[in-house]
């Protein structure tokens, strides 16, 4: 098993005594499929034009969970976990798992816990929020010029990583 990072410029590790497991899936689910787990809403994705947004199939995982301690855009807060993203994306399936298995986890009151993927080649941040009345999901470009503020302990998910890569 993959140890986890405890902390970097940006994050601090929130499940270092926990493991959160992801089942594996055939990679079908998408955002805009499973609308029924996202009650308050699913944005638009509108900068992608990809009919086709499933996955691969991918195997069980353990996943950890940050909380945002320094701002930053989205390219510094992954980046300060490791410098291959394509280690820290999930498929849309494991997200929307994560979201069902571990809403406990997801950053409550209506700010983002951030989860990054790939769509038509290019990577993206899926932002779900946990609402009182459920969860939503929005989607953004990973080279949103965004500084993202750590007064409001956003969180991001990541698969549990060996080291820094940098």
């Amino acid at each position: 098993m993959k140890a986890s990072i405890l902390e970097t410029a940006y994050l601090q590790l929130l499940t270092k005594d926990h493991m959160l497991l992801i089942p594996s899936s055939d990679g079908k689910d998408t955002f805009e499929n499973s609308t029924h787990l996202f009650p308050m809403g699913l944005d638009e994705d509108t900068e992608i034009d990809d009919t086709d947004a499933s996955a691969l199939p991918t195997s069980q995982q353990i996943h950890d969970v940050y909380e945002l301690r320094t701002d930053g855009d989205f390219r510094a807060i992954f980046s300060s976990i490791s410098s291959n993203l394509d280690e820290l994306c999930l498929t849309q399936a494991q997200i929307m798992l994560f979201a069902e298995w571990y809403t406990p986890w997801l950053k409550p009151g209506g700010n983002a816990t951030f989860f990054l993927y790939k769509r038509a080649g290019q990577y993206r941040v899926a932002l779900i929020y946990n609402y009182p009345l459920g969860l939503s999901v929005s989607r953004h470009p990973f080279d949103s010029p965004i500084s993202w503020s750590s007064k409001y302990a956003l969180r991001v998910v990541v698969p549990r990583t060996a080291k820094k890569s940098k």
